[in-house]
């Protein structure tokens, strides 16, 4: 029995570089709508807001997230209305403007020490948030620890314009440093 929760439990969790290439489908009728290329999040929540795709017809479309579900390899949507460019979602063009993607942003602590780059993200697809950064440290501390996993409370500011994340103090950073095993 426990184990069969933690295997539901464990099929919520989604990394974004594994949500690139898939096909998002029209779930009324089967017809595929377009292919992901990204994710945009909301910095001042870090909830998943737009999968933004190629489209045969659309050069760079976007889907609300939340109107979309996970099915094995592909994405499905409740209704093509969901799905459109980026000026037809009036509410959210703050959201759309600033483009949130997170991977490759610049990861820094409190203290603007600089602790590397979001290689990658752990979203809930249940909530729609992201649960962990996944931060490859700079190249020469890169030989001595592996990647940072870095939980979402930790994360104090997104920061867009500056493709900046800032996370709680070096005392915790540090601390995640020491623990990580060397690759030596």
């Amino acid at each position: 029995m426990k184990k069969a929760r933690k295997k539901r439990q464990l099929g919520t969790q989604c990394l974004a570089s594994q949500l690139g290439g898939r096909i998002i489908f029209d779930r009324h009728d089967l017809r595929g709508l377009a292919i992901v290329e990204h994710m945009v999040f909301r910095a001042e929540d870090l909830g998943l807001a737009y999968f933004v795709c190629r489209a045969a017809d659309i050069s760079k479309a976007y889907i609300r997230a939340d109107q979309t579900s996970v099915f094995g390899k592909y994405l499905a949507t409740n209704d093509v209305a969901n799905f459109g460019e980026a000026d037809e979602f009036v509410r959210d063009q703050h959201v759309i403007n600033d483009d949130c993607r997170l991977m490759g942003y610049r990861v820094v602590d409190t203290r603007g020490h600089h602790l590397g780059k979001v290689n990658d993200v752990s979203v809930s697809m249940v909530h729609l948030q992201v649960s962990r950064l996944h931060v490859r440290p700079p190249l020469l501390r890169s030989l001595h620890s592996t990647n940072l996993v870095i939980a979402r409370s930790a994360v104090v500011e997104v920061r867009p314009e500056k493709k900046t994340v800032t996370v709680q103090g070096p005392e915790k950073t540090n601390a995640q440093l020491s623990t990580e095993p060397s690759l030596a």
